[in-house]
């Protein structure tokens, strides 16, 4: 893991004032090609968090919709209020209600 990632990690960087990490400000000046997220409930917050990243360079997504009931919805709601040339696609993994992912290309 390189020293920057790390740093990003451990919330060294563009700070929320909650802990969070704020991806704008940790990924300013870098290029972004895909983004991962299974943050428990904070998926929301994070893509706006990251909505110029999102806007700007359109890196792939692939961010968990089941940790709240909402979050179906909402998520692909804010990617593409962010960003509408995104294709949506929604996959599910398990028997369960978990592990429902929100693929945006």
């Amino acid at each position: 893991m390189d020293e920057f990632r790390v740093k990003a990690v451990c919330g060294e960087f563009g700070e929320s004032g909650d802990g969070s990490v704020i991806h704008d400000d940790v990924l300013r000046g870098k290029k972004c090609t895909f983004i991962k997220m299974d943050i428990e409930g904070a998926e929301q917050a994070a893509l706006k968090g990251a909505e110029n990243l999102i806007r700007e360079q359109r890196p792939k997504l692939a961010i968990c919709v089941y940790h709240t009931p909402q979050a179906i919805w909402e998520i692909p709601e804010i990617i593409m209020k962010i960003n509408p040339d995104y294709k949506l696609f929604l996959r599910h993994y398990s028997i369960t209600e978990a592990e429902t992912v929100l693929y945006a290309i």
